[in-house]
């Protein structure tokens, strides 16, 4: 359900279909929920056949009005399977590539953010071991996508880092065992005067550890 997109940073600031190459563009966490499902069924295909009535229990809205897919696939504990889930509203994804339309672009796919993110990590700074977070900074907003050794976990999104509202939220998925955290600081808002930079000292005090930036960050998402 996905495939890579190779973008040169000269020609991703083209306007329009100067330049024959595809366009991607990302769907927000707020706009594309992404979520493990646990089937409880040791056989994989009946499990298969099973996770769309789960999901469209979990999700918040319909899955018939929804784009969705499966971006992994493995065996859970005790005769079980899970899925990751990943669907956006028909509403959502018509509205973002409207916006896209707007301001010159027609995309030949959209991806998911939150997983372009954690793909591309591991990509470009290797497999995490232990707990990993991508934090992508943007003009205004601040994406963080957890996960552990390869499994991406969770993602948040958030135009108020300061906030208690995004720590606490890191922490109902890392707990409170005090181990250490990787973290990859990504996204064009870390450049000098980026207005969510200073978010960057605070979440790596309250979650410590090994802190880098990938490089050319601000092209980082088109990359992925």
């Amino acid at each position: 359900w996905r495939r890579w997109v190779p973008v040169d940073p000269a020609a991703a600031q083209a306007e329009g279909r100067r330049h024959p190459i595809p366009i991607a563009a990302g769907l927000s966490p707020r706009e594309c929920l992404t979520r493990w499902v646990t089937v409880p069924l040791a056989v994989a295909h009946k499990a298969r056949r099973v996770l769309p009535s789960l999901l469209d229990v979990d999700l918040p809205f319909p899955l018939e009005g929804c784009e969705w897919g499966v971006a992994a696939w493995e065996r859970g504990e005790s005769q079980t399977h899970r899925g990751l889930a990943v669907a956006a509203r028909r509403v959502d994804v018509t509205r973002r590539i409207e916006e896209l339309k707007q301001a010159g672009f027609e995309p030949d796919l959209l991806d998911a953010e939150s997983l372009a993110l954690w793909t591309q990590a591991a990509t470009e700074c290797g497999p995490a071991s232990g707990w990993r977070i991508v934090a992508h900074l943007g003009s205004d907003r601040l994406t963080c996508v957890m996960g552990r050794d390869a499994r991406w976990f969770s993602a948040y999104v958030t135009q108020q880092p300061e906030g208690g509202i995004l720590i606490n939220g890191l922490k109902s998925v890392l707990g409170d065992s005090g181990e250490p955290v990787e973290w990859i600081w990504t996204g064009p808002g870390l450049a000098p005067g980026g207005a969510l930079r200073p978010a960057r000292p605070v979440l790596e005090a309250v979650f410590p550890g090994r802190s880098r930036e990938v490089e050319q960050p601000a092209y980082f998402l088109a990359r992925a």
